[in-house]
């Protein structure tokens, strides 16, 4: 039962992570000065682009920055998730040891997203993307 409430505590956690990193609202604010959105002269529509860019490579960094955003909470989670392990273990080395593993990979984690957001960066820079 206790390892069942603390995979459901750290879904939450996530969640949380995951839903407050992200803008919801796109709405159009009133009085903003934006275009019609149906053109009087032609009756054709003009919509902003949702994206926000209509270039590829643009658009793929977007999604690899999102991406490496969200491995990177988890990797926080994890981490305090494996401190937590170790501050609650009351002496048991086996979940000691558990919160050291679980530090070291989370640890690992947080370098190899950070290496690759410096990979990403210098290989789009280096292509002029």
């Amino acid at each position: 039962m206790r390892k069942r409430s603390n995979i459901i505590l750290i879904f939450f956690i996530v969640f949380i992570f995951i839903f407050i990193s992200f803008d919801f609202v796109l709405a159009q604010q009133v009085g903003s000065g934006q275009q019609e959105i149906i053109d009087s002269k032609t009756q054709k529509a003009n919509l902003d682009n949702p994206l926000g860019t209509s270039n590829i490579p643009t658009l793929i960094g977007k999604i690899i920055k999102t991406f490496l955003g969200i491995i990177g909470t988890i990797s926080l989670v994890m981490f305090i998730y494996g401190g937590l392990l170790m501050l609650t273990s009351a002496g048991k080395s086996g979940q000691i040891q558990k919160g050291q593993q679980t530090l070291v990979w989370a640890s690992l984690g947080i370098l190899v997203v950070f290496a690759s957001y410096a990979i990403l960066k210098f290989i789009f820079s280096a292509f002029g993307l």
